[in-house]
């Protein structure tokens, strides 16, 4: 009983390795090849975002049991998922577009509000008034990401932070710069990129 019960928990546990393998596609983001990790055979399909623009989502999708990641990339031997390979700059959205493949899903962004032009003040997180403002300096900044979501190109900044977006936040009469607010952990980024990407005179391209 002992030596089939051994034999029993052997080939779950075998089972269980080969379900969380990599397997490798024929598929390349930019020089790396695309893995794909299954997650069971459930009959559940997952879409991850893997980055945001001010007009598109972009997702995975794959069926699994799991909410994990599904498709990896591996620089320098170690396993990395699409959205943390294109945050920290090994891969780009434009590499996983020119890819061709077919997990690719690309959805309009929604707006529940809409934030006029004019308007001086453009919303409110977690009790912080987020109000309009200039960038006044004269640096060339580009491209503004910021954890997955593309605030667009900026032709003036200082860097290429929240700081730079046009927006700073106001709470009992005193000011606050966003970067500070997201990094203290008091907001977050996607609560700014929802009001942002309403934002009739939003400063990004």
């Amino acid at each position: 009983m002992k030596k089939i019960l051994t034999v029993f928990i052997f080939f779950i546990l075998t089972f269980l390795v080969s379900c969380n393998d990599y397997k490798d596609l024929d598929y390349y983001f930019g020089d790396y090849l695309v893995y794909y990790q299954s997650h069971g055979t459930c009959e559940m399909y997952v879409n991850e975002i893997i980055y945001t623009d001010v007009d598109h989502e972009y997702l995975l999708g794959a069926g699994g049991c799991g909410g994990d990641s599904f498709y990896y990339i591996k620089p320098e031997n170690k396993y990395v998922n699409i959205p943390t390979a294109i945050k920290i700059g090994i891969i780009t959205i434009g590499d996983v577009l020119a890819s061709g493949l077919p997990a690719l899903n690309i959805q309009d962004t929604v707006c529940t509000i809409t934030i006029l032009e004019d308007a001086s003040i453009v919303g409110e997180i977690n009790g912080y008034e987020i109000q309009r403002s200039l960038v006044f300096c004269t640096a060339v900044v580009g491209q503004i990401v910021v954890d997955g979501f593309d605030f667009g190109y900026f032709s003036n900044g200082c860097d290429a932070d929240l700081n730079s977006i046009g927006y700073y936040a106001t709470k009992d009469d005193v000011t606050y710069q966003l970067k500070q607010l997201v990094d203290d952990g008091i907001i977050n980024t996607q609560q700014i990129f929802d009001i942002y990407k309403c934002d009739e005179g939003r400063l990004g391209e």
